[in-house]
């Protein structure tokens, strides 16, 4: 299920120590947000123009560091453009008076993960100021997913060299735990289904712990002979 966050703007004075002149960051510098993996989010950081002249401010950006994953789609808009692909650097349209300038992340989270994006911001005219600004996302399962993790299924039990793990929900983490508790084998799952070899393991009992955001978890014992 999509959320829809919505933003305080409530403008933040910054000291022009800290900060470039002439616009201020709005509502903060940093954005944390917990999301849904396969939901769509948008979220924004403003640059307002403080009104302190009448002149024009040209804005630009730069993506400093980004650790998304593979399987996250995401784009950035800045005030009136767009960009697709890796695109890392942008200028945008000059704001006046009553107008505000932004960088906005929107994304789709492929996997359970905790991703962050770092920029730079600053003045065309003063690009020895410049600020940064951060989005922080801490991807989970909806409860969706985690009732997802109840259809599991493993195969052949007992196993002798192969063990078959289907119906998956991508991202989970799946640990291999002997009988006292102990973690032999660790993945996480890019698929709905994969192959685990246990022809290296001592016959016995095992578990096999499926992890979802490091919360919600569910276990199926098993025996290799």
């Amino acid at each position: 299920m999509k959320k829809i966050y919505s933003l305080l703007i409530a403008a933040i004075t910054v000291s022009s120590a800290g900060y470039a002149q002439n616009y201020n960051i709005t509502p903060t510098t940093v954005v944390n947000q917990t999301i849904e993996v396969g939901g769509y989010y948008s979220d924004y950081i403003y640059m307002e123009h403080d009104n302190s002249s009448a002149n024009q401010i040209t804005l630009q950006w730069e993506l400093l560091s980004s650790n998304a994953p593979g399987d996250w789609d995401y784009s950035v808009c800045d005030y009136t453009n767009c960009y697709t692909g890796q695109i890392t650097t942008g200028t945008m349209t000059p704001i006046g008076q009553g107008q505000s300038g932004f960088i906005a992340m929107n994304l789709m989270a492929g996997s359970v993960a905790q991703v962050d994006f770092i920029f730079s911001v600053w003045k065309m005219s003063d690009p020895g100021a410049k600020d940064t600004i951060e989005f922080h996302y801490n991807a989970v399962l909806g409860i969706e997913d985690v009732n997802a993790l109840q259809n599991m299924s493993i195969y052949p039990n007992p196993a002798i060299e192969l063990l078959n793990l289907a119906n998956l929900v991508p991202g989970t983490r799946i640990s291999v735990l002997d009988a006292l508790g102990n973690k032999v084998k660790e993945f996480i799952s890019d698929n709905t289904s994969m192959t685990i070899n246990v022809d290296n393991l001592r016959m016995g009992v095992y578990f096999i712990k499926a992890e979802a955001d490091n919360r919600k978890t569910i276990i199926r014992k098993v025996i290799v002979k």
